[in-house]
């Protein structure tokens, strides 16, 4: 179950990579945009997401899970207020209607994903502690 997660999460910030790069790509003027910023940066965020994820299938310590579940909903959250560092006014262009909705929902998505995984550990640990206080 474990792993499940984990590669949701990396199959899911790899897609939105490659959407808001391809498919949801955000508007491009003759001067740099505030969308574009705000997509460089939730680009960094979905690359750290990936990384953290990939990096962690390999790890086989349980005090990583929590810590890991942590920083994917804490990620996921930001991503849901990308466009709070810069978007363009007229609600029609494509960063309006792409690519800030799809980054929305990968955050709600991999930060929904990450708390129930989160929950399930809690509920792991707590009832091996309660079996193990039993079996004394």
């Amino acid at each position: 179950m474990n792993k499940f997660f984990r590669i949701f999460t990396v199959l899911i910030s790899a897609a939105a990579i490659v959407l808001v790069n391809t498919i949801c790509k955000p508007c491009h003027g003759f001067m740099p945009m505030p969308c574009e910023h705000s997509t460089y940066i939730a680009e960094f965020v979905l690359a750290f997401v990936l990384i953290l994820n990939i990096s962690t299938l390999f790890i086989k310590k349980k005090a990583v899970q929590p810590l890991t579940a942590l920083l994917n909903i804490a990620s996921g959250i930001f991503l849901l207020f990308i466009p709070a560092f810069g978007r363009c006014q007229v609600a029609s262009m494509s960063c309006n209607m792409k690519t800030f909705p799809t980054l929305r929902s990968v955050g709600l998505l991999i930060s929904a994903f990450s708390a129930v995984f989160l929950v399930i550990i809690i509920l792991k640990g707590s009832s091996r502690r309660r079996s193990y206080a039993n079996a004394k």
